[in-house]
């Protein structure tokens, strides 16, 4: 058995070279070059991912994405006019991008498996499309579906009310969001488990119950983290005030106040954001460890994770801190600094011999899911890259 640890090998200086040309070639081209920046990016950082010094390709071409996006981008404007000159029918197309987002994830994990392999063999996704429509779509909506029936059952009832609706609408609310880590369970497990390596099969037994605990825990740190900046917040508008707190008078003195509650509130709102982006680390971090920790290629290989979350912390807070000192030109360096970072807190145990995989012969695979995914935002991603 042997362990095996990820690395990647890119360089800022490098990627930047990349990512200053990418973003005036699409300046230029209006756009048209994104599907080549997108390509070249991908290359570069599959390229740099290494495990067991092999690295990963990615193989889409250029015009299959440019093929995909400029559908995805017609939709999109389409979507934008009619919802302009026509709400009634732009709200139908939103109905109707509902219905459509599952198949786009769907096509999403096939082509971005089908275009991904290591040591010559190609990733593949091979779940049917009734798994999104069911996971993304059904599921999600049990709690509207319930709240529709009480509702009803109220009116019908004449026991309807109000306030008795608010409190149905909340409840619904409350549902859908307490569903949630149930929903990432189930299709995380639908992901996972209907990826493939060659012919291998990746698995991986999520437990819905190790997700609540996740978000529970989530939840703690917030409240905690809430009563923390209360606090500070309060000492801070204190030694600010210099405990004169009976010259807050607005009227008279606009100016005092002012420059009082002004560093009070840049001292909050920047608390605020570290204080998310801590939350932030904390979940990815969880939530990542936990799904590697998982994850199996048969009796082959098992993936492992312990990306920290006061380390992952640190990168994301020190990326943002460099974006924003540089105007936004040290972009590379910071997609650099967070790959090297997650690779170097991934690992593979290899009990087996990965040399006896070949690639499954698989239809090939359009770019349309993909692309109408990056016009709409929506990530796809198979949950178990780096």
């Amino acid at each position: 058995m042997q362990t095996k640890p990820f690395s990647f090998t890119g360089k800022g200086s490098e990627y930047f070279r990349i990512w200053i040309v990418n973003i005036c070639l699409t300046v230029l081209t209006l756009g048209i070059y994104s599907a080549w920046a997108t390509v070249r990016t991908r290359r570069y950082f599959y390229g740099n991912t290494r495990l067991d010094e092999e690295n990963f390709e990615y193989h889409a071409t250029p015009l299959q994405i440019l093929f995909g996006r400029m559908i995805a981008i017609t939709l999109l404007v389409v979507y934008v006019i009619l919802s302009n000159l026509f709400p009634v029918v732009g709200g139908i197309m939103m109905l109707l991008l509902a219905l459509v987002i599952p198949w786009v994830v769907w096509r999403s994990l096939q082509f971005n498996a089908r275009m991904s392999s290591y040591r010559n063999v190609r990733f593949a996704f091979g779940g049917g499309l009734w798994g999104p429509y069911k996971y993304l779509l059904l599921v999600p909506l049990i709690p509207v579906g319930v709240g529709i029936a009480v509702a009803s059952a109220l009116y019908l009832s004449g026991l309807g009310g109000g306030s008795l609706y608010v409190a149905v609408l909340g409840a619904v609310f409350l549902g859908i969001y307490g569903i949630m880590p149930y929903v990432q369970a189930l299709f995380g497990r639908y992901r996972i488990n209907h990826s493939h390596y060659g012919q291998g099969n990746f698995a991986a037994e999520l437990s819905a119950g190790a997700y609540y605990l996740i978000y529970l825990k989530f939840l703690l740190w917030g409240l905690i983290g809430v009563v923390i900046l209360s606090i500070l917040s309060g000492a801070y508008f204190l030694v600010v005030a210099g405990g004169n707190l009976t010259a807050f008078d607005f009227e008279n003195n606009p100016e005092g106040v002012l420059r009082v509650l002004i560093p009070v509130a840049v001292f909050v709102f920047a608390a605020l954001i570290v204080f998310f982006i801590f939350l932030q680390a904390f979940l990815k971090s969880r939530l990542r460890n936990y799904i590697f920790g998982k994850t199996e290629l048969d009796d082959v290989l098992a993936l492992r994770s312990n990306t920290g979350a006061f380390g992952l912390f640190m990168v994301y807070l020190v990326n943002l801190l460099l974006v924003i000192f540089s105007l936004g030109l040290a972009t590379p360096w910071a997609k650099v600094r967070l790959a090297r970072y997650m690779a170097n807190h991934t690992h593979a145990i290899i009990p087996g011999d990965l040399g006896q995989y070949v690639t499954r012969q698989r239809s090939s695979q359009t770019s349309l899911g993909e692309e109408m995914g990056d016009a709409f935002d929506l990530d796809a991603g198979l949950g178990i890259g780096l």
